[in-house]
Parts: C-alpha cells; structure tokens; sequence
C-alpha cells in the first residue's frame, strides 16, 4: 500500500543554480513550450522575461532537460493540449509556481500524450528571483487526470500551502517547504475540472471547462475539503484577474474554444454589490486575422499608473502572442480593442508557443489595500472630520487625502501612513474646511509608487455661528462679520425700505473677524444690509441718523 506521505515516496528532486542574473521585480514572465523533436504531444519549457514595456527577451530559464531524471514537459500540440501550463505568482510575491510532468511517454504512436507515461510522473514547480527552480514529484494527479496549474500562498515559518489543480482529481492541498524541498502529502479539495486557480482578498476562485466559468468556495482557504458557494458561468473560461476598485470589482475573464473563434477574447465584467453579481462590459479581441489566435488562455493584470493593465497569451498553440491590454475606460464602461490600448509585446517562434503568463518575483501586482469602510465625512462647525477603514494592508506605504471646493481640481491636504497587515481604522481632520461643498477623494500609494484613488465623497459645510453688525457714518456703511468659515465673493448690498439697491460691494469673507466698508452717503431712514453668498444669507436693519 502506498504511503501516504510523500517524504515516503521516491521522488526526484532538483536545483537549477541559473548563472545569468536574477529575475527583475515588475518585468513580466510567459512559458515557452518548444515542440520536442519525436514527440507529437510534447514540449520542453522555458521561463521567457520581458519587460513590462515589451522589447528583447532580458532573460530565459530553461526548466526541462536537466538531467539526473529531473526533467520537466508539458503537453504541446493538441488544441485540447492548450488547457494547460498555467503560471502563478504566489501571493507574498515571492515564487513563481508551475505543474507539469518529468517522465517522456512512448513515442509509438508520436500522439502518445504525457499522462500515458504511467509512473509517477507528476512534478511541482517553484521558481524564486533567482531564477532557481525546485522540482518536486508528486501524486496528486495520476493516469489519465491532467494536470494544470498550482498556486501557492504564505505560510507562516516560510512555508507555502499550495493547490495543485486538473481535471479527474480536480483541486489538491499540499504544504511546500522551500527549505527542505518537500511537498506534503496532498489533500482533496474539490473534484472540480480546473484549469486555473487564484486568490483574491483572501478567497479560492478557480475556473472549470465548458459552462462551469469562475467559482469561489465557501471556505476563504481551504485546505480539506470544500464545497463552491457560488459560480459565475462563462464557457470556455481559462483565466482570470479581480480588481477591488473603491465600492466596486472589476473581473477580467481570458476565452477561448478549444479551437478559438471570433467569438472569443478577454470578456470584461463589473460588479457594484460586492460580487454578488456582475455586468458584462465589452471584450477585446486577441488576433482577428487568425480565428484560433483570437482567444486568450493566460492572463495576469494589475494597475499601472492608475489604469487596470493585462498581459494575456492569446489562444494558438504555436506562433501566439504576449499581449499588454490597458482598459482605459472606467469600470462600467465597455472596453474594446477601439478604446483600450494593446500592444504585442512578443510573438512565440515557429514550432514554439506561448502558455501561462505572471510577474516576476519581487513585483507589485495589485494594490496591497482592501477597503472595509469607504471614505466618509461629516461636518463639525466649520471642520470635517474623515474616517475609513482596512481589511488588510501588504506593502502600503500611506493614503493621502485629497481635497476640492469644485469636484475636480484637487489638492492633498493630508497624508495618513498605513499602519497593520490585518487592517486598520483610519481617521483625519480638515480644519476650517471652505463653506459649502467639500470633496474628498482618497488615494492610496504602495511602496513601489503605484497609487489608487477612490470615489469623492462630498460634505456640505454650514457658515455657523456667524455674528453681523452694521454702523453707518458720512463716508458709508460699515458691515462687521465674525465668520467660522472662510467664504469667497460674498455680495453686500444697501437696500432701502423701498427695495431699491442703494450700493453694492463684493468681498471675500475670511475666518474670524471681517470689517467691510460698503461707500455711500445715506440720507436719514431706516435701510437694510444683506449679506449673500456660499451658505451664508444674512438681512440686518440699520439707522442712518
């Protein structure tokens, strides 16, 4: 009977020291599979690094063929073959992580796929900056159940829990130690056919074939067995990247048929209850000269310079692209190959193709801040007191707060430094804020500069407490204000029983006390002063003796 700790299996094991430099934090990295001579289901691969901008390759791994029976393959050349070799970055950003196979199959027939190998052939991948790669056999997935993705996330004490996922055995739980090279024995946790596996804000999404589309679980984590507690149907559904922009979620969704069509692309949707339902928006379109190239397969996004920005891998199994999409549209909006920004930042060679796609370790993928509380204001005299609160908090420098009397022009007025990992509440204080509408915006900024801002929220700020007194002499009028709140081009006018404006004056009414002189020369009567403007409205007799 076998064992049923891997520490207890005969299993290969590898370290591959790369003598070139090490991988660069933010540049993007895609699989290469290259179509191994002999073997008509069966490909080598390559860690391809290219910079965020596109241009020549900065650098390449090889992961197969490296002896002592330590070799890594992918499946290559079928179009039901392209549902694998997905690429994640685990989610402290650290490694790099893959699942493959290290044993050839027969070459008779040359279709002969990898899974027909029959040994224990299954192998974990995790890549670190360096560019060392550590190759671990495993059984979670065996005879005919294909394997394709894993992920990792953090553990404390430097481990990794990681899902290993495919179809037949669907999704399984393991614990990598980086250190001693090892793998746990692997736990069930759901029989769903997965293509890909992801964590957002703390919970397991997964995508399946045909109608099953993007799933989340009921447990956040878990690591035995779990139910899914809600589906979000998209046929053909691969890949996938969630955006928790303010109030709102945005979701990316790559597409592609086992034989792509026009029909597919990368399918954007938007969610204003908190996901539990979502809009379509618009899709963009890989290669339209090329039907089976116009899908996407793998896809990884984050924000760059304030916009949602994707590298996706369109949907051919050889001469396939590395795609940069930038949504420049708001998250309702619909995007389109017209209003987006693609660029092809690289094509695969002939007799290779491109497969998963993710950021090199050390990068900043997404906005390292979930909101639990949004922006709030309340009015206090003539300040506004702001508060918010987090969920959680990873490699955030500070929020700024931003302010504005017009909705448009703002300024920051304030700066509050991130404080927990586990999230925090946060508050700030605008003194002697203007009366009138007051717009406040929030923008957080992470350690590597990217920021998000979040919608205004606008505050409207009373003149409380103002005092008026009116004198009059032979030179004119004489208005004193004692003001809370500084208010710009406030009207005084002399009017007299009658109506009629005797004389008029505009000033700007400053914090505190204000002496406006108003010029005229009244005869006797009684006259009436009045005082307009921002939130101030203030009517004052007066005797001219």
């Amino acid at each position: 009977m076998r064992k049923t700790l891997l520490t207890c299996f005969a299993f290969a094991m590898a370290l591959l020291q790369a003598k070139a430099q090490n991988l660069t934090a933010d540049n993007v990295v895609v699989l290469k599979l290259t179509s191994l001579s002999g073997y008509g289901r069966v490909a080598t691969v390559s860690l391809e690094e290219y910079a965020a901008s596109g241009g020549a390759v900065v650098s390449s791994t090889n992961i197969s063929n490296t002896g002592s029976g330590n070799d890594f393959y992918l499946p290559y050349g079928s179009a039901s073959n392209q549902a694998t070799a997905y690429l994640n970055l685990s989610t402290d950003n650290q490694l790099l992580t893959l699942y493959g196979y290290n044993t050839l199959p027969s070459t008779t027939p040359a279709t002969t796929e990898l899974f027909a190998a029959g040994a224990l052939n299954r192998t974990f991948v995790a890549i670190n900056a360096s560019r060392t790669a550590t190759k671990i056999t495993t059984d979670a997935h065996s005879g005919t159940n294909v394997n394709r993705s894993a992920l990792a996330y953090a553990l404390s004490g430097g481990t990794y829990g990681v899902y290993l996922a495919g179809h037949g055995s669907g999704i399984k739980y393991s614990v990598y130690n980086p250190t001693s090279g090892t793998l746990t024995s692997p736990t069930v946790i759901n029989s769903l056919n997965t293509i890909d596996v992801k964590i957002y804000e703390g919970k397991l999404y997964a995508t399946s074939q045909v109608t099953s589309g993007v799933s989340s679980f009921d447990t956040e984590m878990p690591t035995a067995a779990a139910t899914i507690a809600s589906t979000f149907t998209v046929n053909n559904a691969h890949d996938f990247v969630i955006f928790h922009l303010g109030a709102n979620k945005i979701m990316y969704v790559a597409v592609a048929a086992n034989t792509a069509t026009a029909a597919d692309g990368i399918f954007k949707y938007y969610s204003t209850d908190n996901g539990a339902s979502w809009t379509a928006a618009g899709k963009i379109d890989g290669n339209t000269t090329t039907a089976t190239d116009n899908g996407f397969r793998s896809l990884s996004g984050r924000l760059e310079a304030g916009k949602v920005t994707l590298y996706g891998v369109t949907s051919n199994n050889t001469t396939n692209s590395l795609l940069k999409i930038v949504d420049n549209t708001v998250y309702n909006a619909a995007i389109s190959n017209a209003n987006a920004t693609v660029t092809i930042l690289a094509t695969s060679p002939t007799g290779s193709g491109f497969r998963g796609v993710a950021f090199t370790p050390g990068s900043t993928v997404t906005l390292p801040v979930t909101l639990s509380k949004n922006l709030s204001g309340k009015a206090i005299g003539n300040s506004v007191s702001l508060n918010w609160a987090t969920a959680s908090e990873t490699n955030s420098k500070e929020f700024q707060l931003l302010h504005a009397t017009n909705g448009k022009d703002f300024t920051t007025i304030g700066i509050r430094p991130t404080t927990s990992p586990t999230g925090a509440n946060y508050n700030f204080t605008h003194f002697n804020a203007a009366a009138g509408a007051n717009y406040y915006q929030l923008k957080q900024v992470d350690n590597n500069g990217n920021a998000e801002t979040f919608d205004p929220v606008v505050v409207d700020v009373k003149l409380l407490n103002t005092t008026l007194t009116v004198n009059s002499n032979a030179s004119g009028v004489i208005a004193q204000i004692k003001a809370l709140n500084a208010v710009k081009n406030v009207s005084f006018s002399v009017v007299d029983m009658n109506g009629k404006v005797m004389a008029k004056t505009t000033a700007n009414v400053n914090i505190g006390n204000n002496e406006i002189q108003i010029p005229i020369n009244l005869n006797t009567g009684i006259f009436i002063l009045k005082v307009s403007g921002d939130n101030i409205s203030e009517n004052k007799k007066f005797v001219r003796n």
